[in-house]
């Protein structure tokens, strides 16, 4: 497809030609010739045509010149970025040109590193296979399979006409940073090409990209402000701000932690009225201190104020090496007091009876019932996160959809019926991947909770949750009718129906 971008006046030779073809094939130039008359006058601009036949001709050619014109532009808008563009970039990369074709399999873009003597990911081998580059264990010896183009690591070099040297972790980070450019990301074609070579980098080389593009954590300095605790903690009244600062090396480890209770003189008020110090190892309620500023850390998250997010995650460590039983503001019914993500049988019960998945179709509906009320319950805010990715897809894949909230026909569903059912059906189907695909991790973690607590009580119950996720339950079978579906609109694509 970059043929468009060797040519600068191809959009506009189109566009003529169009023109010429209208005059050539239109009904009047191919009508019968009239007896000799006196000559109409030629129109003038800005004055009406002679004739309403005229008037009609002109206005319908005008109106097909404008289609022709609105495809082309969208065209040439689905395309990848032409070099010299404003854009500043060369084909996809940055870097130099990187075309559609030099992403057509993990092969080609092997051969395209290595033509761009990108030496810090991938280099050729040579013929004596004596080229390794250092340091030796962060280099694979790898081979392009004839004919399907397919890079497959080898144990030690063999005699492949052409084989690499590749350097996964150099690799991986050169896929991500083409995830994270904000120019391509509403580039179809692009997005659609990065997405195939991303998994065959995963099932092929075990890089273990993301196929979804995470923004990288944010490592904060030391001295950053976390939060001002009150010398004296009471559970009661856990929201109450002191004047102690609470830094970030204060929860990197359980050490530093303990350290800074000891140091503030913390401490914490006990069911009896009491309140203890941090200098009283025996009594001292460690774990009540870490349930106070825990939910501190989910109350400023709730008013969105600054590094709330990454105060959470660091206690969320404390509270995994420390073991320590925590509630959060406004327990949930359900929970069980005192105890972060453990659900009542009751409750589970309830959950196992909603069904997110079916095999006939996806209803966006059921699924969001299904997280929302999982995700009040558990409590974690890994779920949190993962639940936040589904409905972000949603979201996406409503705007693509010809008709937003309805159920997505699965059974036996064709790229051209998807075609007829969204505007771009490439990012639709993408979208519907991960909904799916990050719905059932949900799934399972639920299934965890429902086999640890009904196992024994309601073994059938369990037996009909698994089947929701299990090989040839309806989520797997939702995962491969999209897969098959995008593969057919990717060949499509290819192939320029």
């Amino acid at each position: 497809m970059t043929f468009i971008y060797e040519d600068e006046k191809l959009i506009e030779r189109l566009l003529q030609a169009g023109e010429e073809f209208e005059k050539k094939f239109s009904k009047k130039g191919q009508a019968a010739p009239v007896p000799a008359t006196p000559p109409t006058a030629p129109q003038q601009p800005g004055k009406l045509p002679a004739t309403l036949q005229d008037f009609d001709a002109d206005e319908a050619n005008e109106q097909k010149k404008i289609n022709l014109r609105a495809l082309l532009f969208n065209l040439r808008d689905q395309l990848p970025n032409a070099p010299g563009s404003g854009s500043g970039k060369s084909g996809y990369s940055a870097n130099t040109s990187l075309n559609s074709h030099n992403m057509d399999s993990m092969g080609d873009f092997v051969e395209w590193l290595d033509v761009t003597h990108r030496v810090d990911i991938a280099t050729k081998v040579n013929a004596d296979r004596s080229n390794r580059p250092k340091p030796d264990n962060a280099w694979w010896f790898c081979k392009i399979e004839p004919g399907t183009e397919i890079v497959t690591p080898l144990a030690v070099p063999d005699r492949s006409p052409v084989a690499y040297w590749i350097n996964p972790t150099t690799l991986k980070q050169y896929l991500v940073s083409l995830q994270s450019d904000k120019d391509l990301k509403t580039n179809v074609v692009f997005q659609v090409q990065l997405l195939k070579l991303i998994q065959d980098a995963n099932s092929q080389l075990r890089l273990g990209v993301s196929e979804e593009y995470k923004e990288p954590e944010v490592v904060l300095p030391d001295d950053i402000e976390l939060d001002k605790v009150a010398k004296e903690l009471d559970p009661k009244q856990w929201g109450q701000a002191g004047t102690i600062p609470l830094l970030v090396r204060d929860v990197k480890s359980v050490a530093a932690f303990e350290a800074w209770t000891k140091a503030n003189g913390i401490g914490f008020k006990g069911k009896d009225g009491k309140v203890v110090s941090s200098d009283d190892l025996q009594n001292f309620d460690l774990c009540g201190v870490v349930n106070i500023l825990n939910q501190r850390a989910q109350g400023l998250a709730q008013r969105q104020r600054a590094n709330s997010k990454a105060y959470i995650s660091y206690m969320a460590k404390i509270i995994t090496e420390t073991k320590c039983s925590t509630t959060q503001p406004g327990q949930q019914p359900g929970q069980q007091p005192g105890q972060s993500g453990k659900i009542s049988p009751q409750a589970i019960q309830q959950l196992a009876t909603l069904k997110p998945f079916n095999r006939q179709y996806i209803d966006f509906g059921q699924i969001t019932t299904f997280l929302d009320k999982y995700n009040e319950l558990a409590n974690k805010p890994a779920i949190d996160n993962l639940v936040n990715q589904v409905k972000a897809s949603i979201e996406a894949a409503n705007q693509n959809s010809n008709s937003p909230g309805a159920p997505i026909q699965m059974s036996n569903i064709t790229p051209g019926q998807m075609k007829l059912q969204s505007k771009l059906p490439l990012v639709l189907m993408n979208a519907l991947y991960t909904i799916i695909s990050v719905s059932g991790r949900v799934y399972q973690e639920f299934y965890n909770d429902c086999r640890n607590v009904l196992e024994d009580r309601a073994p059938n119950l369990v037996a009909s949750v698994a089947e929701q996720i299990t090989a040839g339950g309806p989520q797997q079978s939702n995962i491969g009718n999209i897969l098959r579906v995008r593969e057919g609109l990717m060949s499509e694509a290819r192939s320029g129906q």
